[in-house]
């Protein structure tokens, strides 16, 4: 394959932030997180807290208050050393990920239902149907949304391929602290094959909930320095 350089993808206008506000992402993620618990149970919120605390001792070198029982009281601890580490918010990623794998075996559901829950927050209309796919359109719109909801890339940019599939890039994503660590231990793998990423399955939700139909996606680049996605409909 080609290698695939900046210059290659239409850029949007940068985020009017370098990196999302801690507390519009961890209100976000703690609400995808609640749709999963759905499935798994309170098991779910008590490994999720368990696995963050192990995340922030090794990563932080700070050992969380031994009170953190719930995954909103996670999120307000997170925001409270985001002065000291403006990327704390990476031990939801990764406690994410992690209890996925001790509770499924890598079958990969429990992040899809995640990005399911992030994207109906961030969808405002999310009976919205377009058939004739547009993807200009499409990639304007869940750019906007992002940036509105206060969670975006500074950075974010797409190539639209002949075969009606999309590459997107992240160059530089603000949780990759979490994927490196889940990327070292073997919890990003996919049982169709290829490795996760968190954001990319959320832009095939969001694809899906504006157009009805079905979008899938493979990595191409990790940490590299940036990540590279290819979405396409199924």
């Amino acid at each position: 394959m080609k290698e695939l350089k900046l210059s290659d993808f239409k850029m949007f206008e940068k985020a009017p932030y370098k990196l999302p506000p801690p507390s519009a992402f961890t209100k976000l993620a703690i609400s995808s997180l609640r749709e999963e618990e759905k499935m798994y149970g309170p098991v779910f919120s008590s490994k999720i807290i368990k696995n963050f605390r192990w995340f922030v001792a090794q990563k932080i070198g700070e050992e969380p208050p031994e009170d953190i029982e719930t995954l909103e009281q996670m999120a307000d601890f997170l925001i409270s050393i985001s002065d000291k580490h403006p990327i704390a918010y990476s031990a939801i990623l990764y406690s994410q990920f992690k209890t996925e794998n001790e509770l499924q075996g890598q079958t990969g559901a429990g992040t899809q239902t995640g990005a399911i829950g992030f994207s109906r927050t961030m969808t405002k209309s999310p009976n919205i149907k377009e058939r004739n796919v547009n993807l200009d359109d499409l990639l304007s719109k869940y750019r906007q949304t992002w940036v509105e909801v206060g969670v975006a890339h500074h950075e974010f940019g797409y190539k639209k391929n002949e075969d009606g599939s999309v590459d997107i890039i992240f160059p530089e994503c603000y949780v990759k602290d979490g994927c490196r660590m889940c990327f070292d231990e073997g919890l990003m793998k996919r049982p169709v094959g290829g490795l996760q990423c968190g954001h990319s399955s959320v832009v095939c939700q969001f694809f899906k909930l504006l157009t009805g139909y079905e979008w899938d996606y493979k990595l191409l680049e990790f940490d590299k320095p940036q990540c590279i996605a290819n979405c396409y409909m199924t």
